[in-house]
């Protein structure tokens, strides 16, 4: 309760000097100047701050030079690994070339090794080397 009391004794205080100061026209402008003055004071401390976090041209000159070196550096890194790989896949490709190359080989290898047993097997011919690989 003595919280309201508080409470309900300024509101009435409020009440009754904003009711004096309607009819007062120099206090009604003394608080609206006051109330601009406060609104360009923290406009004036905002501006004060980022003028303080702002970089000089020089420190600003600096720091944009070694992003751009940064980055620089990291393009050269990434081509090299690009240049790496491009490496890797061509001599992968030339591997998987030889072993397709010695597959077909290989494939053809059987190819006449089965003809030859077919013939083997319908012919009384008698070819020692064929009669060891053929069942």
């Amino acid at each position: 309760m003595k919280l309201q009391d508080e409470l309900d004794a300024l509101a009435s205080k409020q009440s009754n000097l904003e009711a004096e100061m309607q009819h007062d026209m120099m206090k009604q402008e003394a608080v609206r100047l006051y109330e601009k003055l406060n609104d360009l004071k923290q406009k004036q401390n905002q501006l004060e701050e980022e003028d303080q976090s702002n970089l000089s041209p020089e420190q600003e000159q600096q720091q944009l030079l070694a992003t751009v070196k940064s980055l620089n550096q990291e393009i050269s890194s990434m081509d090299r690994q690009s240049k790496e790989l491009d490496d890797k896949v061509r001599a992968m490709q030339e591997e998987l070339q030889q072993v397709e190359d010695e597959l077909e080989d290989q494939e053809v290898n059987a190819v006449e090794l089965v003809d030859l047993c077919v013939s083997y097997r319908t012919k009384p011919v008698y070819n020692s080397s064929a009669s060891d690989y053929c069942f």
